[in-house]
């Protein structure tokens, strides 16, 4: 019985930081769009300047937060499975082109 009970735990605290972990992600995305959108649509001096500048300036952050968030929970996988490293290459690969090409 205590060891269903903890196993039920283990699950719910895993739901809990996997959401945890979605919303920090689309707040990333969020501040990501505030960036890009400051700088396509107001001037480089109100861009750059006053409380606007800084919510233009947070949003700069976005990409290195979501990275943290992706990095963070790829430590909460199975316990005990090896690291699929072709997947890991792959995906580290298209992240490198995808950055380039932007």
């Amino acid at each position: 019985m205590l060891t269903l009970a903890v196993a039920m735990s283990r699950e719910s605290d895993n739901a809990i930081r996997s959401q945890t972990l979605n919303v920090f992600k689309g707040l990333a995305a969020v501040a990501m769009v505030m960036n890009h959108a400051g700088y396509a649509l107001l001037t480089a001096e109100v861009a750059n300047s006053g409380w606007l500048g800084l919510v233009v300036f947070l949003g700069s952050f976005a990409p290195s937060l979501f990275f943290f968030a992706v990095g963070y929970g790829a430590g909460f996988g199975p316990i005990g499975k090896s690291v699929d490293w072709a997947s890991v290459c792959k995906k580290s690969t298209w992240l490198i082109l995808a950055d380039q090409l932007l």
